[in-house]
């Protein structure tokens, strides 16, 4: 197809088709975290990690470089692309305008304040606002050495607890619907949606 990058030009018929799950992401932390999840889920997904470089990685860049590369026309029956972006240096007229432009076949996930607190839910439930800065300082309280974007020493203790931050993130969703927060704003904080595609990888 014309126009579209080779990484989803669709497989020789003759080929097993297998279900691609592409993640989009502008941070190290979770480029390094995601490639983790690729290593751990090699039996059963075919995970893309496409990390974005330091030109370009706004929000509406990323969803920009998506869409040049794959118009959606490419995607099989069972792909999945997700957009991995943290709140904290966006605004809510930035979030509102992503969602505008962002192509019906992206998923995008959010992280108010910022990819930590998803790490952060693993060990504790958390639902008073906090900052990208008092996030780290939490999660060194479980993780002593943790320093971003290094994730691999603590990966297994993470994997060990993700149903502890799956349930953690539902129930931040819910006190903030209970609310009538708009999940999708600065207004949600704390929450992310990182629990989404952890639960899509681990479901067989």
């Amino acid at each position: 197809m014309k126009g579209v990058s080779a990484i989803f030009r669709p497989p020789s018929p003759n080929l097993p088709q297998r279900k691609i799950t592409w993640i989009y992401t502008n941070g190290k932390t979770e480029k390094n975290y995601f490639d983790l999840q690729k290593i751990a889920h090699k039996d059963k997904r075919n995970l893309k990690i496409c990390p974005i470089c330091k030109e370009g990685r706004g929000i509406k860049n990323i969803l920009e470089k998506i869409k040049r590369e794959c118009d959606g026309r490419s995607l099989r029956s069972g792909d999945k692309i997700f957009c991995v972006v943290d709140v904290d240096a966006l605004t809510d007229m930035e979030i509102q305008g992503a969602f505008r432009i962002k192509p019906k076949y992206v998923e995008l996930i959010l992280s108010n304040p910022d990819f930590e607190l998803w790490l952060l839910l693993h060990f504790q439930q958390y639902n008073t606002r906090i900052t990208k800065d008092e996030t780290m300082v939490k999660v060194r309280n479980h993780l002593h050495e943790y320093c971003k974007p290094e994730i691999e020493p603590f990966f297994s203790r993470l994997r060990e607890n993700e149903q502890i931050a799956i349930t953690n993130a539902r129930l931040l969703r819910r006190q903030h619907l209970g609310g009538r927060v708009d999940l999708n704003s600065r207004g949600a904080n704390p929450h992310t949606f990182v629990d989404n595609i952890i639960e899509f990888l681990n479901t067989p």
